[in-house]
């Protein structure tokens, strides 16, 4: 049975979704409808507010927050996600390139650029993200999952969005996160969180 190698998985990941955008770039596949080239009305700009270790250990809780409204969309991301969404939000600078810095080399390398990202669905718990690319007059989409599509958006200084729905049936309001960490419950397991197993990336 092959093994994979101890911290592998991020690198994997990261590696098919390089690939993934050498194909499309080379494949020159135009995007489907909402592949233009600014988000359609449904989305909100949102901000990283911040990430939050969960108790167990294993996973973190990345807080996003609609820029001109009150909603703030909770996802739980893995470790390694978190930790370079974090080294970027510090503007530090680590000594080897991290798999997302890879994957933003191997995009400008193909001669695109990311324009943004969109947190575009939740279902069955699951929350669906896209990458936009543009590459001379094509803008070209990239399936991925949110966690990594925040991480590469901050490296690329792209903006992020949320679609509406996804802000209305995954997310909180600021008010009610406020309320949640002077409860103490601010950092709670995926399985204690107000909104249970939605939040799972």
């Amino acid at each position: 049975m092959p093994t994979a190698l101890p911290g592998s998985g991020p690198l994997i990941t990261s590696l098919c979704l390089a690939a993934a955008a050498g194909v499309a770039l080379a494949a020159g596949t135009r995007a489907g409808p909402g592949s233009r080239r600014g988000p359609g009305p449904d989305m909100l700009e949102v901000e990283v507010l911040g990430v939050r270790a969960l108790p167990d250990g294993d996973a973190n809780m990345l807080y996003l927050g609609a820029k001109d409204a009150s909603a703030v969309l909770p996802l739980v991301v893995g470790r390694a996600e978190a930790t370079a969404i974090e080294i970027r939000l510090r503007a530090a600078t680590p000594p080897r390139p991290l798999t997302h810095d890879l994957l933003g080399k191997a995009i400008e390398a193909l001669g695109a650029k990311v324009v943004r990202v969109e947190i575009d669905g939740l279902r069955n718990g699951t929350f669906f993200a896209t990458i936009r690319l543009a590459q001379g007059g094509r803008i070209l989409s990239l399936d991925a999952r949110p966690s990594d599509s925040v991480a590469l958006a901050l490296r690329a200084g792209a903006p992020i969005y949320a679609a509406r729905k996804v802000l209305d049936d995954g997310g909180l309001r600021r008010d009610d996160l406020e309320s949640l960490r002077r409860g103490g419950q601010g950092e709670t397991s995926p399985q204690r969180h107000p909104l249970g197993e939605t939040q799972s990336l």
